[in-house]
């Protein structure tokens, strides 16, 4: 990733509007509900059109068939009202770019996405679980769509876990960064505009 942050714009913190389209990107079934669940959810609300890419592999560690993992994710994306979801390598990547041409793309912050070249063409990144946020939607109001998401992946449920509690203290941490009032709830993204590299 530090290649990628090297070369790129790093935009300014404002509410922007939702983008015409997004295509979401995700490692594991349950990370796109857990950082960017409500964000997206308000952009679909909104009028974007969005498409999960989930990159996973045949079965999850915790040995859920790969199919159930599947279901879950196909359920959680419809809480957030996506019903475009893909379940690619990471080699099949560079072509759903170019056939979709987002207008913006969510990736996960921790993944090594200078290997991802292709993201370089899309006119905004936004990346979930970053380093350095410097965006932060309101998600109040769908606070109970992102949840019902969580909830509906096999993992969560198989753990027994609830996770209401350490959410709500996360999203309150980032809505206090963002300097949003108290008692509202943020997801926190660090936005970049990339830049393409000259041959």
């Amino acid at each position: 990733m530090d290649d990628l942050l090297r070369t790129a714009v790093v935009l300014s913190a404002t509410d922007r509007r939702p983008p015409h389209s997004v295509l979401v990107i995700g490692s594991h079934p349950a990370d796109i509900a857990l950082h960017a669940g409500g964000t997206l959810a308000r952009w679909v609300e909104r009028g974007t059109r969005a498409t999960y890419c989930v990159l996973t592999g045949p079965d999850g560690e915790d040995g859920t068939p790969a199919e159930l993992r599947r279901a879950g994710q196909r359920l959680a994306a419809k809480l957030c009202g996506v019903t475009d979801v893909r379940f690619l390598g990471r080699g099949e990547l560079a072509a759903v770019v170019q056939d979709l041409r987002p207008g913006r793309v969510l990736a996960p912050g921790t993944d090594p996405l200078e290997e991802w070249a292709e993201l370089e063409a899309v006119p905004e990144l936004w990346l979930t679980d970053a380093p350095e946020p410097n965006q932060y939607v309101d998600v109040t109001a769908v606070l109970e769509r992102k949840l019902d998401a969580l909830r509906s992946d096999a993992a969560w449920a198989a753990s027994g876990a609830d996770p209401e509690e350490r959410l709500r203290e996360r999203l309150a941490a980032h809505a206090r960064a963002g300097g949003l009032p108290q008692g509202r709830l943020a997801e926190a993204f660090q936005v970049l505009r990339p830049v393409r590299r000259r041959p």
